[in-house]
């Protein structure tokens, strides 16, 4: 018997600790804008050299600028 595929999504960040909520926030806001979708993705791919067998933090370091400014579009358009 075969395992069905689950697929997944591991959400990392180097900033503070933060509620469920704003990976929630983030998920949503790029579910509903594709451009920044588009551009969060293309950021990944820019960065994914800096995982390393023993690190993740210069990677999530690398994400951490867009991650922002995205959470920061998102808090605004749903007035958080």
């Amino acid at each position: 018997m075969s395992r069905p595929i689950c697929p997944t999504t591991i959400f990392m960040s180097s900033l503070p600790a933060r509620s469920p909520t704003y990976h929630v926030l983030l998920r949503d806001h790029l579910r509903s804008h594709p451009d920044a979708a588009e551009r969060y993705g293309q950021r990944k791919l820019e960065v994914a050299h800096l995982i390393t067998g023993e690190s993740r933090q210069a990677y999530m370091d690398a994400k951490a600028s867009i991650v922002e400014e995205l959470l920061a579009t998102a808090r605004r358009e749903f007035a958080l």
